[in-house]
């Protein structure tokens, strides 16, 4: 009796095992959703639908993108990473909620490198610094003096708190000694018309070009290491006596403890789309540079920033409560 017991709980076992292995196999066998922790049309959404909507192809279903930016993209993160590990629920971030908060903010209520497994960076963009036309600055040292001029200082958007342009207000507060008041969007699209509405004094945008371009603002600065392909003729903020360089990235994770064949499959199906060219120019036309590569490439970029935005938090004095 106790024989044929054991043989069948062995049966048993030896069923189960590979129907569980052959789930993964199969993954995925049904539409995934995917949050986005940026507003609609922002700079984190853009780069998320364009390769959701080309990764289908190889992953055999449909990406539904959710968006969920509030609280600078921590209510997003949140919704990840409590999510079930099993590649269904994924995470398009931002370089706010894994690179500036997780370096600036205290009590931070997830660890931006260990709650998540990184899949997939897609792109990396510089900023453009723009302001309304109507006003009269063309440089920056043009805006410290306008600021200066103004007794109640300058407002400026931002996609939220702690994102890159809400820090580079702090920053030039601080160096020009005038104040700076930041509004906080729900998308950079949203700062970006208020500052062609001049509602705003300025605003830090990665999705400029057709407002600078069509006479809608005036781009004074960009904020990488280098001048910044979409706008050549425009001086860095470094070149401009403002010694910082911010960029936004951004891409997929999942929840930790989903497996390492699911983030495989994933991270190829992005790799793959990416490659295309019309997922290529699309994203090139709007000012992206592309990455790609491995999982580990992606959490070496993140790591990367948070280091460079803690020794800029700790050089001037920042904190974001």
């Amino acid at each position: 009796m106790l024989t044929r017991t054991l043989s069948a709980l062995a049966l048993a076992v030896a069923v189960i095992v590979p129907i569980a292995a052959n789930a993964q196999d199969v993954y995925p066998s049904k539409p995934i959703k995917m949050i986005v922790n940026g507003a609609a049309g922002g700079v984190t959404d853009i780069p998320a639908r364009v390769l959701a909507e080309h990764m289908r192809e190889s992953l055999g279903q449909s990406i539904v993108i959710e968006n969920n930016g509030g609280g600078g993209g921590i209510i997003g993160a949140m919704q990840v990473k409590s999510a079930t590990p099993d590649g269904y629920t994924l995470g398009y971030f931002h370089a706010a909620s894994h690179g500036l908060l997780p370096a600036l903010k205290k009590n931070l209520p997830y660890n931006a490198t260990e709650d998540f497994i990184q899949v997939f960076q897609t792109v990396r963009a510089p900023f453009a610094l723009i302001v309304p036309p109507g006003i009269p600055v063309k440089s920056i040292k043009e805006l410290e003096a306008y600021a200066k001029s103004k007794p109640d200082g300058l407002s400026y958007g931002t996609p939220g708190i702690g994102n890159s342009s809400h820090l580079l207000g702090i920053i030039m507060a601080k160096q020009f000694g005038v104040v700076m008041k930041a509004v906080h969007y729900r998308g950079e699209s949203l700062a970006a018309q208020d500052v062609v509405g001049g509602n705003i004094d300025w605003a830090l945008v990665s999705q400029a070009k057709s407002l600078h371009d069509g006479g809608k603002v005036r781009a004074i600065a960009t904020s990488g290491d280098k001048r910044w392909f979409a706008f050549p003729d425009v001086p860095t903020l470094r070149e401009q006596g403002v010694p910082v360089d911010v960029y936004a990235f951004n891409g997929i994770m999942a929840p930790k403890g989903t497996p390492q064949a699911i983030i495989d499959k994933l991270n190829a199906a992005a790799n793959l789309a990416l490659k295309k060219p019309e997922v290529r120019e699309k994203l090139q036309q709007v000012g992206f540079e592309l990455f790609g590569g491995t999982p580990q490439d992606f959490r070496k970029s993140i790591l990367t920033y948070i280091e460079f935005a803690r020794k800029l938090g700790q050089e001037n004095n920042l904190s974001i409560e």
